[in-house]
C-alpha cells in the first residue's frame, strides 16, 4: 500500500513530528499546521450557533403566544402564520449555523495531519514555516508512506501457464486464488519465500496473451523493499499416475 500525504486545509506548517525513514503507525501525528486561525473560526461559529438558538427560542415563544391570543380573537390568523414561519426560518438558520460549526471543527482537526496507514515514511517535501495550500490539487504531497508488511509481488504469466495453474491447484474452484507460489530476490535465488496469490486480473491481455496476478507475502522481518524485482515460481503441473512401458516392448502394427 502506497499513500501520498496531503493537507486538507491551507496554513503555515508549524511542526514536523517524524524523522525521515521512520516506521510510523496508523494514527501517528506527522505534521502540525498553525491552528490559531481555525480556532478563531470555531469560536465565531459557536457564537453564531448560540445566537441562532436564542433567536429560535424567542420565535417559539412568540408563536406560542400568538396561538393563545388567536383563541381569544386578540390577533389575526395571519399573525399566527407569520410567527410559525419565523420559527421555521429560525430552525433553518440554526441548522446552517451548526453545519458551519461542524465544518470549522473539522478544519481545525485537519491541522493535525496523521498517518493513515502503518509503514515506512519518506522525506518531507515542505519545511517548517512554509505555507501549505490545502485546496491545491496540483501541489506536491507533503510526504509518502509505504506499508511493508505484508507486501505484494505482481507478475504476469502467459495463458498456458495460467490454465495449467488453474487445472493443477483449483479444479473445483475454477480459480487460482490462494494458490501457493514461491519467490526469491534476484541475486539470492537460493532462499525461497512462500506466498499466496490473492488477486487475478479479470481478463487476458489480448496484445500479450498474458494475465496479471498478485501474491502476498509476510515481510515481518523486513527482507523485502518495495520496488525490488523478484523471481516467482509457480506450482508445477503434476503428472498423473501412469504405467510406463519400455519403448522396445512396443510393436507397431
Amino acid at each position: 500500500n502506497n499513500v501520498d500525504i496531503r493537507s486538507r486545509v491551507s496554513g503555515y506548517l508549524e511542526k514536523i513530528h517524524f524523522q525521515v525513514g521512520d516506521i510510523v503507525n496508523k494514527g501517528d501525528l506527522l505534521f502540525s499546521i498553525d491552528p490559531r486561525p481555525f480556532k478563531a473560526e470555531v469560536s465565531i461559529a459557536k457564537a453564531t450557533v448560540e445566537e441562532r438558538e436564542a433567536t429560535l427560542a424567542l420565535a417559539k415563544t412568540d408563536s406560542t403566544r400568538s396561538i393563545e391570543l388567536y383563541k381569544t380573537h386578540a390577533v389575526s390568523k395571519q399573525r399566527v402564520d407569520e410567527d410559525k414561519a419565523r420559527v421555521k426560518q429560525a430552525e433553518a438558520q440554526l441548522s446552517a449555523a451548526k453545519s458551519r460549526l461542524a465544518r470549522a471543527e473539522l478544519d481545525l482537526d485537519f491541522t493535525q495531519i496523521t498517518a493513515p496507514i502503518t509503514g515506512k515514511i519518506d522525506q518531507h517535501n515542505v519545511d517548517v514555516g512554509n505555507l501549505i495550500r490545502g485546496d491545491d490539487e496540483n501541489a506536491s504531497p507533503l510526504t509518502n508512506i509505504v506499508s511493508l508488511d505484508p507486501i505484494y509481488v505482481i507478475f504476469d504469466v502467459d495463458q498456458n501457464t495460467y490454465l495449467n495453474l488453474k487445472n493443477n491447484e483449483t479444479k473445483s474452484l475454477n480459480d487460482v486464488h490462494s494458490s501457493s507460489v514461491r519467490l526469491s530476490i534476484q541475486g539470492d535465488t537460493d532462499t525461497k519465500y512462500d506466498a499466496k496469490i490473492n488477486f487475478v486480473s479479470n481478463s487476458i491481455d489480448q496484445q500479450t496473451g498474458s494475465i496479471r496476478l498478485r501474491a502476498v507475502v509476510d515481510n515481518n522481518q523486513g527482507k523485502f523493499t518495495p520496488g525490488l524485482f523478484a523471481r516467482v515460481e509457480l506450482a508445477k503441473q503434476q503428472n498423473p499416475q501412469t504405467i510406463l512401458i519400455p519403448e522396445k516392448a512396443l510393436v507397431l502394427e
